[in-house]
């Protein structure tokens, strides 16, 4: 049965919606409003990014701004499992909770901190298993994850409330 759509030469090259029936033989602009919203959420807000594909290596460093959200709950799910990156803050103090599945690390970047206040779950986070310092610059610090669970929480210095 022939699509309809191949009927209408006037739409030989035009912009489509996402799930729409495409002949193969038109050029296609795909209607980039749909695509790149849930990335941005992701990506900015949630801070998962991937340094290689399939994300067997990934960042997280969360969008954290005082005048940004104060709560973000982000996942993304790959190929080796679940990422996720829920972070809040709340009178100052940041509360992030980082899902590393199995067979993957991460880098966790946290800018803007007290370092001396950085505690993963009840301990500081040098005593915390699977986690080590990766680049320290200033206020700003690099973590590198191994898979597990995390639940950090640190003051911040920028008067995030």
């Amino acid at each position: 049965m022939q699509s309809r759509a191949t009927t209408f030469p006037v739409f030989k090259e035009c912009t489509i919606t996402f799930f729409q029936h495409i002949p193969p033989t038109w050029k296609i602009f795909f209607h980039s409003s749909y695509l790149y919203i849930g990335s941005w959420f992701i990506e900015a807000l949630g801070g998962i990014r991937r340094t290689e594909s399939g994300y067997k290596q990934f960042i997280i460093e969360p969008w954290i701004t005082e005048k940004g959200p104060q709560q973000v709950r982000s996942h993304y799910n790959s190929m080796y499992g679940n990422i996720e990156s829920n972070w809040a803050v709340n009178s100052g103090v940041l509360n992030l909770e980082v899902t590393v599945p199995a067979n993957t690390t991460a880098i966790l970047k946290l800018s803007d901190i007290d370092l001396e206040t950085l505690k993963e779950g009840d301990s500081i986070w040098k005593e915390a298993k699977g986690v080590s310092l990766y680049t320290q610059k200033g206020k700003a610090i690099s973590l590198a994850l191994q898979s597990g669970t995390y639940r950090f929480s640190v003051t911040m210095n920028s008067g995030l409330q």
